[in-house]
């Protein structure tokens, strides 16, 4: 039988004590957006970098189409230009709603969670932004 995990009181008593305050650090200091920019900033400079010949932006511009519907077929992950034109799609705003997920669970108290049980899986959401998100929000709780 396996024991049923529970938080502990003082972390329930720090989300109610001071959950609120912490959100409103990240709105007054437009951390999300900061974050965001980053992130762009960096993609931009990736993409800047790989595609440097008209071939190469031709290639990825044909596969902003298939990375537009949403969930490709897996041979639309055979070229490194449609690689990239996924993570252009996608990224930014998965990384985004990661962060509405993870400040929604910080208004409900259920986040942080224990230093010993932080465990984050990210399947199907494309480009690994639920843990570059993650790791945001918890270098921000720091």
């Amino acid at each position: 039988m396996t024991k049923k995990r529970r938080s502990t009181p003082g972390l329930k008593r720090h989300l109610r004590d001071y959950g609120q305050r912490f959100l409103q650090t990240l709105v007054n200091g437009n951390v999300v957006a900061q974050n965001l920019d980053r992130l762009a900033e960096g993609l931009t400079t990736l993409l800047k970098s790989e595609l440097r010949t008209h071939k190469e932006c031709e290639l990825f511009w044909k596969g902003i189409k298939p990375a537009l519907t949403g969930c490709p077929k897996d041979e639309h992950f055979s070229t490194y230009a449609n690689i990239l034109a996924y993570g252009f799609v996608h990224l930014l705003d998965r990384y985004l709603r990661v962060w509405e997920i993870m400040i929604s669970l910080v208004e409900q108290q259920i986040l942080p969670a224990p230093r010993s049980n932080p465990a984050i899986l990210d399947i199907g959401s494309g480009p690994a932004p639920a843990l570059y998100a993650s790791g945001d929000f918890y270098q921000q709780l720091k």
